[in-house]
């Protein structure tokens, strides 16, 4: 892939940043879901700190399949980094990326993005790590209460201000 895809690629996510800034205001304004959003970084926050603890090392070394092509950032994705840093998508590096076919957030050190990875980043745990069943089941019951609770909140926006999370 070369350097202006990946430029074209960056400047839609900001593009699609502003724009559910737009239609989000109201929702995002709201004391209620701010306080939401929080309780999901510090869900996200214990789930990236396993996963470092344990992977991080290995995962930053091996840039593998998982990490391969484009990552698709959903609403949700996108709502939760608005709600903690406004529009500033972290930069991009570009020198890594320089005739790579990975992902536009993947740098020579892992993920710039760090605890606001994509939702099916945060998720994913590769293979070639040999985690022990107690941990795997820690960062399982972390993603589905974390699943749960965005589940109940894109009804809660639907309801309340008629807008959709996909």
């Amino acid at each position: 892939m070369n350097s202006d895809k990946y430029r074209e690629i960056y400047g839609n996510y900001r593009q699609r940043m502003n724009a559910l800034a737009v239609s989000f205001n109201s929702v995002l304004e709201s004391e209620e879901i701010r306080l939401f959003f929080k309780q999901q970084m510090e869900l996200r926050k214990k789930i990236s700190g396993i996963f470092y603890k344990h992977c991080g090392e290995i995962c930053c070394q091996c840039k593998g399949i998982c990490c391969e092509g484009s990552i698709r950032l959903y609403k949700k994705d996108l709502l939760l980094f608005l709600s903690q840093n406004g529009l500033g998508l972290p930069e991009s590096d570009w020198n890594f990326l320089n005739d790579k076919n990975c992902c536009v957030f993947l740098s020579g050190f892992g993920c710039i993005l760090k605890e606001f990875r994509p939702w099916q980043c945060l998720k994913h745990i590769c293979n070639e790590f040999s985690l022990d069943t107690k941990v795997l089941k820690n960062i399982s019951l972390l993603t589905d209460e974390y699943e749960l609770n965005v589940n109940r909140l894109a009804g809660e926006i639907q309801k309340k201000w008629y807008l959709t999370i996909d």
